[in-house]
């Protein structure tokens, strides 16, 4: 039942991310998270997915980027692109806070862009899928707007839905107030 090509792609995609160097722009951060969302769209919904549902789903991916942001880089990485954010050198180095700053706030710019308003999002949700997208959307948004109040600290302290913010959450998107 699994679409061989779109596992194919996925694995291609998850090796490409964990071999090769970071995104040396914007735009081929932006690319790379969608390749990878329209990979595991094609591997899970039987049907063609809209580009506005992978838009979501590259900015979802690319914020979970932001949230990991502090763990990455002491790995010695992260997905920003190399032009915001250059090469911290050895894992766990510090990086300079205005330099943080700067890359998540333009990603978050990139991300709040890519996510679509209400109603264009219900008009390209396959059925079925709609209201997990609606939270998937509410979440992306919540959690933007909490990376935004932490700035560079998102390097210290990553955020978190809590359970009952979650569940507001999944009522929003049930009741179509999302």
């Amino acid at each position: 039942p699994w679409p061989r090509e779109a596992l194919d792609e996925i694995a291609r995609l998850a090796r490409r991310r964990i071999v090769d160097s970071r995104p040396a722009t914007a735009a081929e951060a932006v690319a790379e998270s969608e390749a990878l969302v329209r990979a595991l769209a094609a591997a899970l919904v039987p049907v063609d997915t809209d580009p506005v549902v992978i838009r979501l789903g590259g900015a979802a991916l690319r914020l979970r980027g932001l949230v990991d942001l502090g763990e990455a880089l002491r790995r010695g990485g992260s997905r920003l692109p190399l032009s915001e954010l250059p090469a911290a050198g050895d894992p766990g180095s510090p990086v300079d806070r205005q330099v943080v700053e700067r890359a998540v706030r333009a990603e978050l710019v990139r991300v709040r862009q890519a996510i679509p308003d209400r109603r264009e999002l219900a008009a390209a949700a396959p059925t079925g899928y709609r209201r997990a997208l609606a939270f998937l959307r509410l979440a992306t948004l919540e959690l933007a707007d909490r990376v935004d109040a932490l700035g560079w600290r998102v390097v210290k302290t990553p955020p978190v839905l809590g359970a009952a913010m979650r569940l507001g959450l999944v009522v929003r998107a049930r009741l179509g107030l999302g």
